[in-house]
């Protein structure tokens, strides 16, 4: 499993390499995460934190820093399981779906992601939250 193999300082030394290639809108999305309740939010609070206009530009820009982690860390993370493409965006955090308030069934429902432990600590120890 990801959470196991990836360590804090892994996960330190990956984000002081990737710095200089990480965008503002990365880095607002990081500590938008961080600082959600349970470090636990979508991908539209992640696009409205960097301003972008809607979920599919932040899923696009998260799934772009977990790839240029794993790529500095040798890191080949699990297929997605509807592409087989490698999932990038788990290199930062887990996800599951949930219902959205008032929704009566499944059709009503948007993914959230939480982050993993090691990326939290590593962004406090960074300074960068």
């Amino acid at each position: 499993m990801l959470n196991q193999l990836l360590t804090v300082d892994d996960y330190k030394q990956a984000f002081t390499a990737i710095r200089s290639q990480m965008t503002d809108g990365h880095k607002l999305m990081l500590k938008a995460h961080y600082n959600a309740p349970a470090q636990t939010i979508t991908a539209t609070g992640l696009a409205q934190a960097a301003g972008y206009e809607n979920y599919n530009g932040a899923n696009l820009q998260y799934a772009r820093i977990g790839e240029l982690l794993a790529n500095h860390l040798g890191y080949l993370p699990p297929e997605r399981e509807d592409n087989g493409k490698p999932f990038w965006s788990g290199v930062l955090a887990s996800g599951y779906w949930k219902n959205l308030e008032g929704s009566k069934n499944n059709s009503q429902r948007e993914w959230q992601w939480q982050l993993h432990p090691q990326v939290a600590q590593a962004l406090e120890e960074l300074a960068w939250v």
